[in-house]
């Protein structure tokens, strides 16, 4: 496998009771959550280059400030993730054809919470 591809996000990602509590407050209220997720990480990517081998597949290394959230609830951030990066036109999709796997690490990190991805092809 080759790299292709190494970013760090800054700061946290979203996780799924964040994203059910607030599209249970209200529909906008939830939108408006993932938007501004992703608008933090459009920013963050806004001078890298787009992928050009596919397809690839993802490491995320989620490094979390404490153990409140259980790694499952942490991982729905590889949503917000992907779709930043599409918008962002580094990935052209998120579809079987661009993505053959993701895999998932934690750990702990209470000064400096962020998301490291590494892109990789065969």
């Amino acid at each position: 496998m080759r790299i292709i591809k190494d970013l760090v996000l800054r700061g946290e990602m979203g996780d799924m009771n964040t994203t059910i509590t607030k599209n249970r407050t209200n529909p906008y209220v939830g939108a408006k959550y993932k938007k501004d997720i992703e608008k933090n990480i459009v920013l963050q990517v806004s001078n890298i280059e787009p992928i050009q081998n596919y397809p690839v597949k993802i490491a995320f290394h989620w490094h979390c400030k404490n153990k409140r959230k259980d790694p499952d609830n942490i991982a729905t951030g590889q949503k917000y993730i992907l779709d930043a990066l599409q918008k962002s036109q580094i990935l052209e999709g998120d579809g079987w054809k661009q993505i053959i796997e993701l895999s998932h690490k934690f750990s702990i990190d209470k000064e400096d919470p962020r998301v490291h991805v590494v892109f990789y092809v065969d």
